[in-house]
């Protein structure tokens, strides 16, 4: 039987699942040494057409499939392995190219430092086929460096490499309402990140480095732009670095018709700020017209704006 399961990062007072936030809150990243502290709020959104939206899915998304991690180690014999260097630069080319369509830097890189650590956290998750951000000693293959990688990264059991990548951004479980997961991902200040994989498990570093201080005016996923209908997930999400999202609304329109959703989760102290909501009703495939959802938040607080619309053109690539 196939297990996918997710665990990321985050700050909670109430464990609602086995696998929901783990036994260690981790709040918003401090910058470290050398940090810019100050926020650029320059906006440089990609200005997508639909021609261009296609050519960035297929150079960017499709080309980077991972169909065999090509995974060196072995759970028997608490060998870590390695993964080659092009299954790396394809997971952080996919975190790009997501970064990149929802208006923020995609120049972000991969500590090659860290990548030995994040194989040992890979090996422990799959060799106890299980997840935690805070892994007892007694965990086979435990490690002290690869227990130290499991509380500041996203860990996926059940797929690996780029696979993983869509499942982060998905967070379609239960138990990640909040989208930790795609947050982190998406975290505005974030310029690097690490990665390591085995056959069915994937650990990505999400707190490696903040630098980025060219913030668009907010983070939506599925984002205001064109976007390729398999990558339009269940969750909707929108975020803006520190904003109180505690009375905040949200409506959909498609066609002037009121589409109902349910909103989910309003949580700080996960990368940004986020609130994220569920459509009540299915996002039908396009055919040969686009499909345009028009949203609209509003009483949103601290922020420059205390509501915010934009549109999102679902196409069949």
């Amino acid at each position: 039987m196939k297990i996918n399961t997710l665990l990321s990062i985050c700050a909670c007072t109430v464990v609602l699942l086995s696998y929901s936030c783990g036994k260690d809150p981790v709040t918003t990243p401090v910058p470290g040494p050398g940090t810019v502290d100050t926020t650029d709020t320059t906006t440089h959104v990609v200005k997508y057409t639909r021609d261009s939206a296609i050519k960035d899915y297929q150079q960017m998304f499709l080309a980077t499939e991972v169909l065999n991690t090509g995974w060196t180690g072995s759970t028997a014999n608490c060998d870590p392995g390695s993964v080659p260097q092009s299954v790396h630069d394809a997971v952080i080319k996919r975190i790009n190219y997501f970064r990149k369509i929802t208006g923020l830097n995609y120049d972000c890189t991969l500590d090659a430092s860290l990548i030995p650590a994040q194989q040992r956290t890979a090996l422990m998750m799959a060799a106890a086929g299980d997840l935690s951000h805070d892994p007892d000693p007694i965990w086979p293959c435990y490690t002290a460096d690869g227990a130290d990688g499991a509380k500041k990264s996203n860990l996926r059991l059940g797929s690996a490499a780029t696979d993983a990548v869509v499942a982060f951004m998905n967070d379609e479980e239960e138990y990640n309402q909040a989208v930790g997961h795609r947050r982190w991902l998406l975290y505005s200040k974030q310029s690097a990140f690490s990665h390591g994989s085995t056959h069915n498990t994937a650990v990505i570093h999400v707190l490696v480095k903040a630098e980025n201080t060219k913030v668009p005016e907010f983070i939506a996923y599925p984002p205001a732009t064109f976007v390729p209908y398999p990558i339009v997930y269940h969750r909707w999400s929108f975020s803006i670095p520190g904003a109180d999202f505690t009375n905040a609304n949200v409506t959909m329109l498609h066609k002037g018709i009121d589409v109902p959703v349910q909103v989910v989760s309003r949580t700080e102290k996960i990368a940004d700020n986020t609130i994220v909501w569920e459509p009540q009703q299915a996002i039908s495939e396009p055919g040969i017209y686009d499909l345009t959802y028009t949203v609209t938040i509003t009483d949103i607080g601290n922020a420059p704006k205390q509501s915010y619309t934009y549109s999102v053109v679902i196409f069949k690539p």
